[in-house]
This record gives C-alpha cells, structure tokens and sequence, in this order.
C-alpha cells in the first residue's frame, strides 16, 4: 500500500488545519516567552538601578539586610573565659541550629565531608555597640603587656563593623540540620551569620606578621589544673544519672577534660593579672566554677551545676 491511497491522502488533509493551528500556538507561546523574558530583564535592570541609587544616598544601606542564620549554643557562656583561639582549646563544643529559612537540613548536605569551616559571626556582647559614631583608633593587646596598636591590626571584637570570622572543627551534622563544632572560641547565643568550608587555597604559604606575634612580650602560661575533692565530687555527681540536659558533654570525664583545657590558660582580664588577683569565678558548659590562681596552678574549689 502505497502513502498515496485515498485514506492516506484525507487523513493528512485532515492533519494539515490541526498542525496550522499548533504552529499558530506554538509561535504566540514563543512570543509570550520572549515578551515576559524582556519584562523580566528591564525588571532586573530597574531593580538593579534602584538599589544603585539607594546606595548612593545611604552607603550601609545594604548592610543592614543581613540576618543570622542561627544562633550557637557553646560551652563558653561569657566572655571572661573564652580562649581567645578556638585550636588552645580542642574540647570546647558548640551547636548551630539554622533557622528554618535557611531549608537545613539540604543546606548543609556536603559540609560534613570537610574537616573544618569558617564561622562567620557578629560579636554581640560587646559593650561599645551602641556608642557614638567614633571609636577608639588605638588598643591594647594581650601580648603586648600594655602597649597600644591600631585596632585594625589587631583581632579586638570591639571594632566599627562588630563581625569576626573564626574557624572551628566540623564534628557532624544532625538530622534536623544541626551543626556540631570543637574547637570553637565563640559565645553562647553568638548571631552566625554564615558557615563556609575551610579549603586548603586558604591556607598561605608565605604571609609575614609582626613581630609581637612572632615572638610575643608576654609568653603564654600553662597552669596545672586541679579539683579540690568536694568540687571533683560535684562534677561526678552531675553526671551519675547521665548528662544534663543542657550540657554538651556526654560524660563527667569528658567536661573535666574541657574545664582543664580551659583553666590552663590564664582566664583572668589583664587588669586582674597585674592585682594578682587570686580568686576567680568563671562559667563553662553546664558548671559555675570557683577556682584559685595559686604558685604551683589552678585549682577549682566548686563546680556548681546551673541551668
């Protein structure tokens, strides 16, 4: 049978108004979509333009958009006692919960298979936040005993723009899209503003610093820590039912190990140092802790579990 039979012939005749039509449509579709892509752009353009302009008259216009996309959850509950680098301190954990605009737990699929991230965060316990439009030019680090720098040079939290950026050690990530850090030097309740993976192109071969930084006016000490047996006591009675709800740590050795992490170094402000102060009150996880600043270390006299 040939394509020139007498069915053949009336079914494309019947065919041809049917395509005519899907050629017409298709054609106003294409034209449609052209038309919304062009609105589109000029959309975008204008859209663009605008906040341009915005800019203009108001330079930190854009800077205030940005919001957290969590809050952490540390075991450094306040500034006094929080290392001033995250790697003195490995033990110390965190916990960030995204907000749920933030779609975790998707968002985080991927981050576990780095060791590390970067921790960008805003440093919201500082206490000249809300002061006048200038701040102090100059301040003084630990390490120089004293001696004053620009603060620019420096790492000091109280700075124009209150923003930090810190790197921490990927612990895992939870099924409802927490992230478990160590190795942390942050505050509980600190904004998170973003997490991006530590990757080795920020690692510098060559980079030059100070020579304060290099070799430091004032070394660091490590203290032996202690427990008096009433406040080793009160550490082990914490746990004999299992770990608190509201401490990060799974076990009273696992906490003990933290705090003599933390104690070793030498918590007290620079002012109480030059008092010789020998007192000394600090909260860590789950624990208010009294402890002494004695010739042969530091001894923790109480540890008071508190909520």
């Amino acid at each position: 049978m040939g394509f020139n039979t007498p069915s053949v012939v009336f079914g494309l005749a019947l065919a041809a108004p049917i395509v005519a039509r899907l050629a017409v449509l298709l054609a106003r579709e294409r034209a449609a979509h052209r038309t919304a892509e062009a609105r589109r752009v000029a959309e975008r353009s204008g859209r663009v333009q605008a906040e341009r302009r915005q800019r203009a008259v108001s330079p930190d216009e854009g800077c205030t958009q940005l919001r957290p996309i969590g809050f952490l959850e540390s075991v450094f509950k306040q500034r006094n006692g929080t290392p001033r680098q995250g790697e003195l301190v490995p033990l110390g954990r965190a916990k960030l919960k995204l907000l749920p605009y933030c779609n975790a737990p998707a968002s985080l699929e991927g981050l576990d298979s780095f060791s590390h991230c970067w921790i960008i965060f805003v440093f919201h316990e500082n206490t000249n936040l809300h002061k006048e439009d200038r701040v102090k030019a100059k301040i003084m680090p630990p390490r120089l005993c004293g001696a004053k720098v620009g603060l620019f040079a420096t790492r000091t939290p109280h700075r124009p723009c209150p923003v930090g950026l810190s790197v921490a050690r990927v612990e895992g990530v939870a099924a409802d899209g927490t992230l478990c850090f160590s190795g942390v030097d942050l505050l509980d309740g600190t904004p998170v503003l973003d997490v991006k993976p530590y990757v080795g192109y920020d690692r510098l071969e060559e980079f030059r610093v100070p020579e304060w930084i290099v070799d430091p006016v004032a070394t660091i000490t490590i203290f032996k820590v202690d427990f008096v047996d009433a406040a080793e006591a009160e550490l082990q009675c914490a746990f004999s039912n299992g770990p608190p709800s509201f401490s990060l740590y799974d076990s009273a050795d696992e906490c003990r190990a933290f705090i003599v992490q933390a104690l070793q170094y030498d918590l007290r402000s620079l002012h109480r140092r030059r008092t010789a102060a020998v007192a000394h009150e600090v909260r860590l996880d789950a624990f208010q802790l009294a402890c002494e600043y004695r010739p042969e270390g530091v001894v923790v006299t109480e540890a008071r579990l508190v909520r």
